[in-house]
């Protein structure tokens, strides 16, 4: 199995810090939880989109409930609260993996 090292960035606790980060650049991914979105869930993720439009996204969450229409197609792929760190690292291996694969295409 082949290492993947990566580079964290924490862009926001709240919506509002999410709303005045500078998300340009080249992000692999994004883990999402939906907590710091609060009842703008859609907005959260417009913000996200802006900046990166085809940024693959890893959601995670406890519930997926309130997830807005339409949206479950947004993520790459879902990590259920509570999760293990290597079920995490392996989901962040798989979507970078995919990632590649489709880039080199």
């Amino acid at each position: 199995v082949a290492a993947v090292t990566l580079d964290a960035h924490v862009f926001a606790n709240t919506l509002s810090d999410l709303r005045h980060a500078k998300l340009r650049g080249r992000f692999d991914l994004a883990l999402v939880d939906l907590s710091p979105f609060g009842q703008d869930i859609r907005g959260g993720l417009e913000v996200i989109r802006q900046g990166s439009p085809r940024l693959p996204m890893i959601l995670i969450t406890g519930s997926a409930a309130g997830l807005p229409d339409g949206e479950e197609s947004s993520f790459a792929a879902w990590v259920r609260k509570p999760f293990e760190p290597g079920e995490l690292i392996e989901t962040v291996r798989r979507v970078v993996a995919t990632q590649s694969s489709t880039s080199e295409k």
